[in-house]
């Protein structure tokens, strides 16, 4: 629930992720270009409803037309998966 927009990004034309894991450690994840392009297709589908993202925005918005300025709530994100 914290990644940030800045958290993605490409080394050596490999996509990556950045995440914090257990103990405060680094770690980069790769990701699949399937999921890339879904990345993109939902920050383009926030971008149709007026939310323009920044580096410092957080990937996973639960407002409708306006931008979290915190993460969401993991319990809100179980809520969001049960729905779906």
């Amino acid at each position: 629930v914290n990644i940030k927009l800045k958290d993605f990004f490409t080394d050596r034309e490999h996509r990556l992720l950045r995440i914090m894991g257990k103990g405060d450690k680094e770690r980069f994840l790769p990701m699949t270009h399937e999921l890339h392009q879904e990345i993109s297709h939902y920050i383009q589908t926030l971008k149709n409803y007026g939310m323009e993202l920044s580096e410092e925005d957080y990937l996973i918005q639960t407002k409708q037309k306006k931008i979290n300025t915190q993460a969401a709530d993991g319990s809100t994100i179980f809520k969001i998966i049960n729905r779906y």
